[in-house]
This record gives C-alpha cells, sequence and structure tokens, in this order.
C-alpha cells in the first residue's frame, strides 16, 4: 500500500460508515510511513477521521486484525491449500488458484465469524477502552517479543551464541613467526611438468 491508495481507503471508509453515525470516526492503525502523511492528515481532517497510531512494534499485541482474525485466516487458508495441494497432486499453485482460496479462507475465516473482529477489539482493549487489559497484554510479551514463560531460563541459543562470541569468532593473535616469501612464476598459459617446476627452485 501506498500514500495514494491509502488516501482512496480513506475515501471509501468514510464514505462506507451510514451518515446516522455521529461524526468524528476513529481510524486505529499502525505506523507503516505509507500510513501517515501530511497530505494523510489533511485529508482525515477534511472527513472527521480521528487518526490513531499505535505505538511502534506493537501490532501483534494492540491490533485486533493481529489478535484474533488473521489467525482464523491463516488457518482457514493453509488447510483448503492443503486440501487442494493433496487431492490434485499439486506443488505449486497458480495466481488464479491462489485468489480462490484467498477468497473463500476470507469467507470463511474472517466474514463468518464477525464475532472475531469484535473479540479483538475487546481483547486488546481498544474497545471499550480499557488500560488494563492493554497492560495485561502487554505484559504478555515484555520478554523481549515473545510470550512470557515461552522462553527458558537458559535457551540453548543463547548458549550457543556465547560460545560462537568467545571461541569460533575469536581472532588468533598475529604471528610473530617470519614467513618466507614465495615465488611467483609466469606460466604464459604453459602446462609444466613437476620436474621443470623443480627447476624455478
Amino acid at each position: 500500500m501506498n500514500q495514494a491508495i491509502f488516501v482512496k481507503w480513506l475515501e471509501h471508509f468514510a464514505a462506507s460508515v451510514p451518515s446516522s453515525v455521529i461524526r468524528s470516526l476513529l481510524v486505529i492503525y499502525d505506523r507503516c510511513a505509507s500510513h501517515y502523511s501530511k497530505r494523510i492528515v489533511e485529508k482525515a481532517i477534511e472527513m472527521k477521521i480521528i487518526l490513531l497510531l499505535l505505538p511502534p512494534n506493537s501490532t501483534h499485541i494492540l491490533q485486533p486484525l493481529d489478535v484474533s482474525v488473521f489467525t482464523p485466516f491463516k488457518t482457514s487458508l493453509r488447510r483448503s491449500m492443503d486440501r487442494l495441494m493433496i487431492d490434485e497432486d499439486l506443488s505449486s499453485l497458480t495466481k488464479k488458484q491462489a485468489i480462490s482460496l484467498a477468497s473463500s479462507a476470507w469467507q470463511n475465516g474472517v466474514l463468518a465469524k464477525p464475532d472475531n473482529v469484535i473479540s479483538g477489539f475487546v481483547s486488546t482493549g481498544l474497545w471499550p477502552i480499557s488500560a488494563p487489559k492493554m497492560r495485561a497484554r502487554r505484559e504478555l510479551y515484555a520478554d523481549g517479543g515473545v510470550k512470557n514463560g515461552s522462553v527458558p531460563s537458559n535457551p540453548v541459543w543463547l548458549t550457543v551464541r556465547q560460545e560462537l562470541r568467545t571461541e569460533v569468532l575469536f581472532l588468533p593473535k598475529p604471528s610473530t613467526k617470519c614467513k618466507g616469501k614465495r615465488k611467483t612464476v609466469n606460466m604464459l598459459d604453459r602446462i609444466m611438468t613437476q620436474e621443470q617446476l623443480q627447476q624455478i627452485e
């Protein structure tokens, strides 16, 4: 998505909300560079849309789509793709097949389950607004972006990383040994026998 497409999306969004809904409208979204510019802000003000940007690197915690919508969509897509590839003995998909599968997965995984969208807003604490729920979700991922308790107290990768730093990536001290000079031989595109090479030395 680029800025021009995002402006068109804002226009579509504003037009799709019934006029009976009291303005201003609120759009909560990530900080992708193509989603935020002077032009976008001006257009949002013109259409009475309030833009609320989520904190950086927090979509897995606070974005309702990431929290409760994309997982059922991806699960449905994966199942239908696996089924098609096994039934038809395929190793790859055409664009037409991929689009058909994605459309079907969207119907089955998202549109057929509107409660997932609502639960995404509720569980993230975005609506109704709930600071305790937001803090609780943040705490789930306080340990470096992964759920607490999902990383062992002494993970193997940390041990391996330390070993790499101290043993594998450790550079040896420069040698104090005097090295003999090597001779360079210009072969002039010739093949030399071992006897000829020994005569050069």
